[in-house]
Protein backbone atom coordinates (compact mmCIF):
# COMPACT_ATOMS: atom_id res chain seq x y z
CA UNK A 1 0.00 0.00 0.00
CA UNK A 2 2.51 2.54 0.97
CA UNK A 3 4.61 1.38 -2.18
CA UNK A 4 1.23 2.21 -4.47
CA UNK A 5 0.71 5.94 -2.78
CA UNK A 6 4.25 6.50 -3.36
CA UNK A 7 3.96 5.75 -6.90
CA UNK A 8 0.50 7.86 -7.30
CA UNK A 9 2.10 10.96 -5.70
CA UNK A 10 5.04 10.61 -7.86
CA UNK A 11 2.74 10.18 -11.18
CA UNK A 12 0.89 13.27 -9.83
CA UNK A 13 4.28 15.51 -9.22
CA UNK A 14 5.36 14.47 -12.77
CA UNK A 15 1.78 15.29 -14.41
CA UNK A 16 2.04 19.02 -12.62
CA UNK A 17 5.39 19.33 -13.72
CA UNK A 18 4.15 18.55 -17.69
CA UNK A 19 1.33 20.94 -16.88
CA UNK A 20 3.16 23.58 -15.45
CA UNK A 21 5.59 23.17 -17.88
CA UNK A 22 2.73 24.26 -20.46
CA UNK A 23 1.47 26.72 -19.01
CA UNK A 24 4.36 28.42 -18.77
CA UNK A 25 4.83 28.17 -22.41
CA UNK A 26 1.26 29.39 -22.61
CA UNK A 27 1.44 32.76 -20.36
CA UNK A 28 4.12 34.02 -22.88
CA UNK A 29 7.37 32.44 -21.07
CA UNK A 30 9.66 31.42 -24.05
CA UNK A 31 12.81 31.77 -22.19
CA UNK A 32 13.62 34.81 -24.55
CA UNK A 33 15.28 38.67 -23.47
CA UNK A 34 13.81 40.63 -25.29
CA UNK A 35 15.74 43.48 -23.22
CA UNK A 36 19.13 42.87 -24.56
CA UNK A 37 18.81 41.98 -28.40
CA UNK A 38 22.28 41.20 -28.61
CA UNK A 39 22.18 37.91 -27.38
CA UNK A 40 20.03 36.82 -30.34
CA UNK A 41 23.27 37.78 -33.10
CA UNK A 42 24.87 34.43 -32.10
CA UNK A 43 24.36 31.95 -34.61
CA UNK A 44 22.70 28.63 -33.20
CA UNK A 45 23.73 25.32 -34.31
CA UNK A 46 21.72 25.11 -37.66
CA UNK A 47 22.20 28.56 -38.36
CA UNK A 48 25.68 28.85 -39.10
CA UNK A 49 26.59 30.20 -42.77
CA UNK A 50 29.80 28.76 -43.95
CA UNK A 51 32.96 31.36 -44.86
CA UNK A 52 32.75 30.24 -48.66
CA UNK A 53 28.93 31.93 -48.64
CA UNK A 54 29.61 34.95 -46.44
CA UNK A 55 31.09 36.87 -49.18
CA UNK A 56 28.50 36.37 -51.43
CA UNK A 57 25.80 37.14 -48.97
CA UNK A 58 27.90 40.46 -47.60
CA UNK A 59 27.83 41.51 -51.55
CA UNK A 60 24.49 41.58 -51.80
CA UNK A 61 22.97 42.65 -48.21
CA UNK A 62 24.32 45.11 -46.32
CA UNK A 63 23.72 47.04 -42.88
CA UNK A 64 19.94 46.80 -41.71
CA UNK A 65 19.46 50.05 -39.97
CA UNK A 66 15.50 50.72 -40.89
CA UNK A 67 12.65 48.50 -41.88
CA UNK A 68 13.30 49.35 -45.99
CA UNK A 69 16.31 47.45 -46.02
CA UNK A 70 14.99 44.13 -45.80
CA UNK A 71 13.77 44.50 -49.23
CA UNK A 72 17.72 43.63 -50.02
CA UNK A 73 17.35 40.71 -48.14
CA UNK A 74 13.60 39.23 -49.42
CA UNK A 75 15.30 40.24 -52.93
CA UNK A 76 18.63 38.36 -52.44
CA UNK A 77 16.18 34.64 -51.08
CA UNK A 78 13.43 35.23 -53.32
CA UNK A 79 15.46 35.67 -56.44
CA UNK A 80 18.40 33.03 -55.70
CA UNK A 81 16.58 30.19 -53.92
CA UNK A 82 13.86 27.55 -55.12
CA UNK A 83 10.71 26.72 -52.63
CA UNK A 84 11.32 22.83 -53.31
CA UNK A 85 8.28 21.78 -50.44
CA UNK A 86 8.89 18.76 -48.60
CA UNK A 87 5.86 18.07 -46.20
CA UNK A 88 7.83 18.80 -43.32
CA UNK A 89 10.40 15.61 -43.66
CA UNK A 90 13.01 18.59 -43.03
CA UNK A 91 11.90 19.96 -40.30
CA UNK A 92 14.72 19.51 -37.42
CA UNK A 93 17.32 18.03 -39.79
CA UNK A 94 17.50 21.19 -42.04
CA UNK A 95 20.59 23.66 -41.99
CA UNK A 96 21.55 26.70 -43.49
CA UNK A 97 24.47 25.30 -44.88
CA UNK A 98 22.45 22.99 -46.90
CA UNK A 99 20.43 25.75 -48.44
CA UNK A 100 23.43 27.47 -49.29
CA UNK A 101 24.71 24.25 -51.06
CA UNK A 102 21.64 23.44 -52.86
CA UNK A 103 19.92 26.96 -53.15
CA UNK A 104 16.51 25.33 -52.07
CA UNK A 105 13.90 25.78 -49.31
CA UNK A 106 11.68 23.48 -48.69
CA UNK A 107 8.84 25.29 -46.30
CA UNK A 108 8.36 27.80 -43.67
CA UNK A 109 10.98 26.06 -41.15
CA UNK A 110 13.74 25.96 -43.70
CA UNK A 111 12.35 29.81 -44.64
CA UNK A 112 12.83 31.47 -41.22
CA UNK A 113 16.32 29.61 -40.54
CA UNK A 114 17.58 30.79 -43.40
CA UNK A 115 15.95 34.38 -43.17
CA UNK A 116 17.01 34.50 -39.34
CA UNK A 117 20.57 33.67 -40.38
CA UNK A 118 20.98 36.19 -42.96
CA UNK A 119 19.90 38.85 -40.43
CA UNK A 120 22.14 37.73 -37.45
CA UNK A 121 24.69 37.86 -39.94
CA UNK A 122 24.55 41.47 -40.87
CA UNK A 123 24.30 42.94 -37.33
CA UNK A 124 20.85 42.15 -37.13
CA UNK A 125 19.19 40.35 -33.84
CA UNK A 126 16.79 37.31 -34.74
CA UNK A 127 14.95 35.04 -33.10
CA UNK A 128 12.78 32.14 -35.10
CA UNK A 129 8.59 31.68 -33.75
CA UNK A 130 7.45 28.17 -34.34
CA UNK A 131 3.79 28.13 -34.07
CA UNK A 132 0.53 26.24 -34.22
CA UNK A 133 -2.73 26.91 -36.59
CA UNK A 134 -5.40 27.95 -34.85
CA UNK A 135 -7.81 26.40 -37.33
CA UNK A 136 -5.57 23.37 -37.10
CA UNK A 137 -6.34 24.06 -32.99
CA UNK A 138 -10.08 23.84 -33.62
CA UNK A 139 -11.04 21.14 -35.80
CA UNK A 140 -8.90 18.77 -33.56
CA UNK A 141 -8.99 15.72 -33.14
CA UNK A 142 -11.38 16.09 -36.41
CA UNK A 143 -7.92 17.39 -38.15
CA UNK A 144 -6.87 16.32 -41.99
CA UNK A 145 -3.47 16.97 -41.33
CA UNK A 146 -1.39 18.98 -38.73
CA UNK A 147 -0.70 22.29 -39.28
CA UNK A 148 1.40 25.44 -37.98
CA UNK A 149 3.91 27.88 -39.39
CA UNK A 150 6.95 29.85 -38.62
CA UNK A 151 7.91 33.27 -38.14
CA UNK A 152 11.22 35.38 -37.87
CA UNK A 153 10.93 38.37 -34.85
CA UNK A 154 14.02 40.74 -35.65
CA UNK A 155 15.13 43.93 -33.77
CA UNK A 156 15.25 47.02 -36.12
CA UNK A 157 15.79 50.82 -35.34
CA UNK A 158 14.64 49.91 -32.00
CA UNK A 159 11.97 47.82 -31.83
CA UNK A 160 10.78 44.38 -32.32
CA UNK A 161 8.97 43.86 -35.50
CA UNK A 162 7.79 40.31 -37.06
CA UNK A 163 8.78 39.01 -40.51
CA UNK A 164 7.13 36.14 -42.63
CA UNK A 165 9.72 34.75 -44.40
CA UNK A 166 7.67 32.52 -47.32
CA UNK A 167 5.71 36.03 -48.26
CA UNK A 168 8.06 38.50 -48.00
CA UNK A 169 5.96 40.55 -45.12
CA UNK A 170 6.85 42.98 -42.70
CA UNK A 171 4.38 43.85 -39.70
CA UNK A 172 6.08 46.37 -37.50
CA UNK A 173 2.36 47.19 -35.07
CA UNK A 174 3.71 43.88 -33.37
CA UNK A 175 3.44 42.72 -29.73
CA UNK A 176 6.08 40.06 -29.43
CA UNK A 177 4.15 38.83 -25.79
CA UNK A 178 0.49 38.20 -27.38
CA UNK A 179 0.74 34.26 -28.23
CA UNK A 180 -1.16 34.28 -31.55
CA UNK A 181 0.22 35.84 -34.35
CA UNK A 182 -2.11 37.79 -36.93
CA UNK A 183 0.09 40.13 -38.09
CA UNK A 184 -0.76 39.08 -41.72
CA UNK A 185 -4.13 39.57 -41.71
CA UNK A 186 -4.14 41.43 -45.39
CA UNK A 187 -2.23 38.51 -47.08
CA UNK A 188 -4.71 37.10 -49.63
CA UNK A 189 -2.64 33.82 -48.37
CA UNK A 190 -2.87 34.00 -44.50
CA UNK A 191 -5.22 31.72 -42.16
CA UNK A 192 -7.43 34.34 -40.90
CA UNK A 193 -7.12 32.51 -37.27
CA UNK A 194 -3.60 33.01 -36.78
CA UNK A 195 -1.11 30.89 -35.59
CA UNK A 196 -0.31 30.42 -31.66
CA UNK A 197 3.34 30.32 -30.72
CA UNK A 198 4.47 27.19 -29.32
CA UNK A 199 8.60 28.07 -29.27
CA UNK A 200 10.96 30.74 -29.88
CA UNK A 201 14.63 30.50 -30.37
CA UNK A 202 17.71 30.40 -32.76
CA UNK A 203 16.77 27.71 -34.93
CA UNK A 204 14.59 24.07 -34.41
CA UNK A 205 17.41 22.67 -32.41
CA UNK A 206 17.88 25.23 -30.15
CA UNK A 207 14.33 24.94 -28.97
CA UNK A 208 14.06 20.91 -28.99
CA UNK A 209 12.97 20.35 -32.31
CA UNK A 210 15.34 18.08 -34.31
CA UNK A 211 13.23 15.93 -35.79
CA UNK A 212 9.50 16.06 -37.72
CA UNK A 213 7.47 13.88 -35.43
CA UNK A 214 8.85 16.23 -31.87
CA UNK A 215 7.11 18.80 -33.84
CA UNK A 216 4.10 16.52 -34.79
CA UNK A 217 3.93 15.67 -30.76
CA UNK A 218 3.92 19.54 -29.61
CA UNK A 219 1.41 20.32 -32.19
CA UNK A 220 -1.05 18.07 -30.93
CA UNK A 221 -0.27 18.80 -27.33
CA UNK A 222 -1.05 22.48 -28.23
CA UNK A 223 -4.20 21.63 -29.44
CA UNK A 224 -5.47 19.73 -26.87
CA UNK A 225 -4.52 22.00 -23.81
CA UNK A 226 -5.54 24.81 -26.08
CA UNK A 227 -9.15 23.18 -26.69
CA UNK A 228 -9.40 21.52 -22.82
CA UNK A 229 -8.27 24.19 -20.88
CA UNK A 230 -7.82 26.94 -22.33
CA UNK A 231 -10.82 29.75 -24.14
CA UNK A 232 -9.99 30.43 -27.47
CA UNK A 233 -13.06 30.32 -28.72
CA UNK A 234 -12.76 34.54 -29.57
CA UNK A 235 -10.57 33.15 -32.68
CA UNK A 236 -13.13 31.32 -34.11
CA UNK A 237 -15.59 34.15 -34.65
CA UNK A 238 -14.92 34.80 -37.78
CA UNK A 239 -13.52 32.10 -39.52
CA UNK A 240 -14.10 31.55 -43.23
CA UNK A 241 -14.36 28.06 -44.03
CA UNK A 242 -14.79 28.05 -47.62
CA UNK A 243 -11.87 30.21 -47.43
CA UNK A 244 -9.26 27.71 -46.25
CA UNK A 245 -10.68 24.88 -48.09
CA UNK A 246 -10.03 26.68 -51.40
CA UNK A 247 -6.58 27.06 -50.10
CA UNK A 248 -6.34 22.96 -49.64
CA UNK A 249 -6.01 23.84 -45.45
CA UNK A 250 -2.69 25.41 -44.38
CA UNK A 251 -1.22 25.79 -47.71
CA UNK A 252 1.58 28.06 -47.15
CA UNK A 253 2.93 26.41 -43.90
CA UNK A 254 5.54 23.48 -43.08
CA UNK A 255 3.21 20.22 -43.05
CA UNK A 256 3.86 17.02 -40.98
CA UNK A 257 2.66 13.81 -43.57
CA UNK A 258 3.22 11.30 -45.83
CA UNK A 259 2.53 12.41 -48.88
CA UNK A 260 4.29 14.80 -50.54
CA UNK A 261 7.34 13.85 -52.28
CA UNK A 262 10.76 13.14 -51.36
CA UNK A 263 13.48 15.17 -52.44
CA UNK A 264 17.07 13.85 -53.10
CA UNK A 265 19.04 17.06 -52.79
CA UNK A 266 18.38 17.20 -49.01
CA UNK A 267 18.71 14.52 -45.33
CA UNK A 268 14.52 13.23 -45.53
CA UNK A 269 15.62 9.93 -42.98
CA UNK A 270 13.02 11.36 -40.77
CA UNK A 271 9.63 10.10 -42.52
CA UNK A 272 6.45 11.07 -40.16
CA UNK A 273 4.06 8.62 -39.03
CA UNK A 274 1.16 7.85 -41.48
CA UNK A 275 -1.21 8.26 -38.39
CA UNK A 276 -0.96 12.14 -38.90
CA UNK A 277 -3.12 11.56 -42.26
CA UNK A 278 -2.78 12.93 -45.59
CA UNK A 279 -0.06 16.38 -46.24
CA UNK A 280 -2.22 18.56 -48.31
CA UNK A 281 -0.40 19.23 -51.84
CA UNK A 282 2.92 21.30 -51.76
CA UNK A 283 1.96 22.88 -55.03
CA UNK A 284 -0.46 25.90 -53.73
CA UNK A 285 2.58 27.11 -51.28
CA UNK A 286 4.98 26.99 -54.31
CA UNK A 287 2.60 28.37 -56.34
CA UNK A 288 2.70 31.66 -53.78
CA UNK A 289 6.32 31.57 -53.57
CA UNK A 290 7.12 31.76 -57.33
CA UNK A 291 4.15 35.08 -57.45
CA UNK A 292 6.12 36.68 -55.27
CA UNK A 293 9.89 35.77 -56.41
CA UNK A 294 8.38 37.22 -59.70
CA UNK A 295 7.67 40.42 -57.99
CA UNK A 296 11.76 40.54 -56.82
CA UNK A 297 12.66 39.87 -59.81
Amino acid sequence: MKKLLIVLLLFVSLTLFANESIEEKIENKWGIDYSSPEKYLVQGPQSQIPGEFAEEIDSVVGEIEKFSDLNSVYKYIFRNYEMVPAGGRTIGTMTVEKILENEKLTGCHSAALFLASILRHNNTPAIMVDGANLNFVEEYPNHNGLGGHVYVEAYIDGQWILLNSTQGEIAVDYDYSDPVLKGFNDSPYDDPLGNYVMFKGLDPESYGIDRSDKLGVNLIAYAEHLNNKYDVEEYFENYDYDFVKNLNHFSGSDYVGPDEPKHENFDTDITPDKSVGPTPPGEVFKGVWDKIKRLFN
